[in-house]
């Protein structure tokens, strides 16, 4: 049986499964010492029995290979233990919305965490008003963007605009219907 405590950490009454997952991860090269280590043990031990295998099935189904897989897991080991559903989703989204190759999204797979309907479509949603209105320049990181905290993109891209362009505010909220991404600026 596995429990998780407060801290996060998985335990497991188990002792020999803990151990393995311990092995597991000091074998694919985490480095005990830090905070990364316990969260990759934690991913590890949250996906018994065949789940493990279960989610590298998922990522290889979408494409990635086995070092972008393990690529991701090694900078964000919380992506592996992610829902099925959520993984299809976003890989789709990125792939198709930004052509984002796997290799790329393997380079950042923090985007894979966030949820589609309340940060990257809002914040994309933000970035084509103000890029479509020649407000912003169409180059800035999507990734950067999103990875902001709330309280930075509500400032530097929503607040720092609303009176300029009040209908950022409904593009934030989701009330603008958003079909299309190009970041192409409408020249009059």
């Amino acid at each position: 049986m596995i429990t998780r405590h407060t801290t996060g950490a998985v335990v497991s009454n188990a002792p020999h499964l803990f151990k393995k997952d311990v092995e597991y991860v000091m074998e694919m090269g985490f480095d005990p010492s830090l905070s990364l280590f316990q969260y990759a043990v934690n991913a590890k031990g949250c996906l018994t029995g065949s789940g493990w295998e279960d989610r590298l099935k998922i990522f290889r189904s979408l494409g990635f290979s086995n070092e972008e897989i393990i690529s991701m897991f090694m900078k964000q080991p919380i992506t592996l233990s992610l829902l099925k559903e959520k993984i299809r989703a976003a890989v789709e989204f990125y792939t198709s919305t930004f052509h984002w190759s796997l290799t790329q999204l393997s380079k950042k797979p923090n985007v894979l965490l966030y949820s589609l309907r309340k940060r990257i479509i809002p914040r994309c949603s933000v970035l084509q008003m103000l890029v479509s209105r020649c407000i912003i320049d169409k180059s800035v990181m999507v990734s950067s963007l999103l990875a902001m905290t709330d309280v930075d993109f509500l400032e530097k891209y929503v607040t720092n605009y609303k009176d300029e362009v009040p209908e950022v505010l409904d593009a934030y909220h989701g009330k603008l219907k958003f079909d299309e991404y190009n970041f192409d600026c409408e020249t009059n």
